[in-house]
């Protein structure tokens, strides 16, 4: 019994210990999940602010597919029509080469019911649509709110290198003209 008596502070003191530790990996944990989550935001929100599903930009070569060797990879912002002639955005999930296949989540879409899901369409139906993302201050102090609750030290000093050269760049371009 004495013995058991002994076991048990020790036990509470891992219990708190591990307690401590998970937490502060969840919040770790938490804060790259937001950081992604953000980050995709603004790039779905920049998608939206440009002309909606209008003519994208093809920096890729050709739609040369060779080989069987696909023009876009996964994580690849796409737009394009579905099977079904649904005119779609979205991102690359999966790339069957050997179909010439690509399954894209649709981020956005003439048919609502698409919106979310994923869809299965050929590689030749498609084009890159190359994400754009210009950081405005709102976004970087953001930005630099989930470095700090993360802790990542090196993201934080890159982002508030970034907010020091766009605010000198606004701060220049205030100046430039001055009225009589």
């Amino acid at each position: 019994m004495g013995y058991k008596m002994n076991i048990q502070p020790s036990i509470v003191t891992v219990v708190k210990l591990l307690k401590c530790h998970l937490s502060e990996y969840f919040k770790i944990l938490y804060a790259k999940v937001l950081r992604f989550w953000y980050e995709s935001f603004i790039v779905f929100n920049n998608l939206q602010q440009s002309p909606l599903l209008s003519q994208p930009v093809k920096l890729k070569e050709d739609n040369d597919m060779s080989d069987n060797q696909s023009f876009v990879t996964v994580g690849d912002w796409v737009t394009g029509h579905s099977i079904n002639d649904e005119l779609f955005t979205g991102f690359v999930e999966a790339v069957n080469a050997k179909l010439n296949t690509v399954k894209v989540y649709v981020t956005e879409s003439d048919h609502k019911n698409t919106i979310g899901k994923t869809i299965e369409t050929f590689q030749s139906k498609i084009k890159y649509f190359p994400p754009s993302v210009e950081p405005s201050r709102a976004h970087l102090l953001n930005l630099i709110d989930l470095s700090l609750i993360s802790g990542d030290k090196n993201w934080f000093l890159q982002l508030t290198e970034e907010l020091k050269i766009l605010d000198e760049m606004e701060s220049e371009s205030s100046t430039e003209y001055i009225p009589n």
